[in-house]
Order: C-alpha cells, then sequence, then structure tokens
C-alpha cells in the first residue's frame, strides 16, 4: 500500500508505543505464568528494544513453582539462580519470590539461599514445598548464616519455620490452611516468638489458649489475626488474652464459634467470621 510509510531501517513492531506492545504481550500469553514466562524471557532475547520492554516484567517474581504442589524442574531452578547472581541489574528488579522446595535439597540449597540473598528488593516471598519434617534440618543446615531482612510478607507452611526465623524483618505471615499436617503449626508459632517485634499481621492459624498466652508478649505490634482457626476453650479465656494485646483491631475467624464470643469480640474489634 503506497500509504504506509516505508521503513526506514527499523522493523514497525518497535515503532509501537510501550503500553500496546505490553497489552499485545499480554494478549498472547497464557495465564499459567510458566507459559507467559517462557514467552517473555523470548521476547527479552529478540531485541535491545523489546528487551529494555519486557526486562522488568519477566524478573519481577522469581517462580520455581506451576503450583503450590508441582516444581519446575531442578535445572531451570539452578539456571535461573545462576542468572540472578551473577547479574547485579538483574536480581535488583525481583520484586517478589515464590519457590517450591520438592527439589533434591542437597543440590538445591546451595545455589538458591545465596541467589535469595541477593534479591534485596523482595518484600515478598512463598515457600512451598514442605511435606515433612525430613526439611527441618537440611533447611536449618542450609539457611545457616543468611537474613532476608528485606521480606515484610512471608507465606509458608508447617515446617518452614527455619525460613522464617531468617526474615528477621517480616510483618505479614500467612500459614496456608491447605498446608496443615497434624496441626503442626506450633513450629511457626515459636519462631514467631522469635522475630515477632515487627509483626502486624498473621492469617491462616490454629490458637489455643497456650499458643496466645505464648505468642501474643511476644509481637506487641500485632494489629491482625485473619482467617485463624480458634481452639475449644473457654470464651472468657480466649477475650483476656486478645484483651492484652494492645494493638489488635481486626479479627478473622474460621470454623464453628458460638454466638456469645461473637458478640463478645465484636464490641471491640473489627470481626469477619467465615
Amino acid at each position: 500500500n503506497s500509504d504506509i510509510p516505508a521503513s526506514t531501517g527499523r522493523d514497525l513492531f518497535s515503532t509501537l508505543p510501550t503500553e500496546l506492545v505490553l497489552l499485545i504481550i499480554e494478549f498472547n500469553t497464557t495465564s499459567r505464568w510458566y507459559d507467559r514466562q517462557d514467552t517473555l524471557f523470548a521476547l527479552s532475547r529478540t531485541c535491545t528494544h523489546l528487551r529494555a520492554i519486557t526486562l522488568e516484567e519477566t524478573w519481577s517474581v522469581f517462580d520455581t513453582t506451576r503450583n503450590q504442589w508441582r516444581p519446575v524442574s531442578l535445572e531451570y531452578v539452578l539456571n535461573q539462580s545462576k542468572v540472578l547472581t551473577d547479574l547485579p541489574h538483574v536480581h535488583l528488579l525481583v520484586k517478589a519470590v515464590r519457590i517450591n522446595l520438592g527439589y533434591g535439597l542437597q543440590d538445591l540449597l546451595p545455589v538458591l539461599v545465596p541467589c535469595l540473598a541477593k534479591l534485596t528488593n523482595v518484600t515478598k516471598m512463598e515457600v512451598w514445598g514442605l511435606p515433612d519434617q525430613s526439611v527441618s534440618t537440611p533447611l536449618r543446615e542450609g539457611l545457616k548464616g543468611y537474613k532476608f531482612p528485606h521480606v515484610r510478607e512471608l507465606v509458608v507452611g508447617a515446617y518452614g519455620h527455619n525460613f522464617l526465623r531468617c526474615c528477621t524483618g517480616v510483618r505479614s505471615i500467612t500459614f496456608p490452611q491447605s498446608t496443615w499436617y497434624q496441626d503442626e503449626s506450633f513450629r511457626l508459632l515459636v519462631a514467631i516468638t522469635v522475630v515477632g517485634q515487627g509483626v502486624e499481621e498473621l492469617r491462616g492459624f490454629r490458637f489455643d489458649g497456650h499458643d496466645l498466652k505464648k505468642l501474643l508478649p511476644n509481637t506487641p505490634n500485632l494489629r491482625v489475626l485473619k482467617n485463624i482457626v480458634l481452639g475449644k476453650f473457654h470464651n472468657a479465656t480466649i477475650l483476656k488474652l486478645l484483651a492484652s494485646s494492645k494493638q489488635l483491631t481486626h479479627i478473622g475467624v474460621s470454623g464453628e464459634v458460638n454466638q456469645a464470643f461473637i458478640d463478645a469480640v465484636k464490641e471491640r474489634y473489627v470481626v469477619d467470621i467465615k
């Protein structure tokens, strides 16, 4: 068509506004993160123009899991960890980490943990693939000497207490109910008493009176309890314990709770009952 200007040596796709390019990419990638990541990686290697557009989006999340139960390959994680470790301009782009430890920890941790320590702009970390107590010792040894003080939000299962101990600046901790194994949240509760001075929000835990008695004095800045399951003990006991937490303003409870307890709690807190 004679109305279309002749190319000056630069492909016409590269002349499109950045917002339009990102929209085209969004429409042509699936919702599955690993397919989307593959597309972004490929585009970032196409030309300097697309690299500049896609680089930040490509690396904003370091995700090593297809879902919370299924990890990607160990080789993939090791390669990605090496890239992040070796390229400072790349590891500064990462804002969130989602890792699945369902691999051979002896091969994974020596590469992954030093990489995580370099991701100093990460504020959210999710740790999956912690099936039983057998991972506790390898994790403790693999994390020895490392801290992630920049992490503010942590999602971690029952046997991830060693990760929690490294996140000394954490503000929000979520214990996914899908990871409950024989009420093993007590391991995380013990770890919270170590790093709890800055903790403001806890989600998904099971508490009884004994747990709260240990927890609340060690979390003086706790403001929100969400999706918690309460053990069977007297209403007066739990109300007295909650009242000792001076900053607490919001309570969300899952499971069966009697109406008398709900009425009493609503007098003092913003309450969400599920």
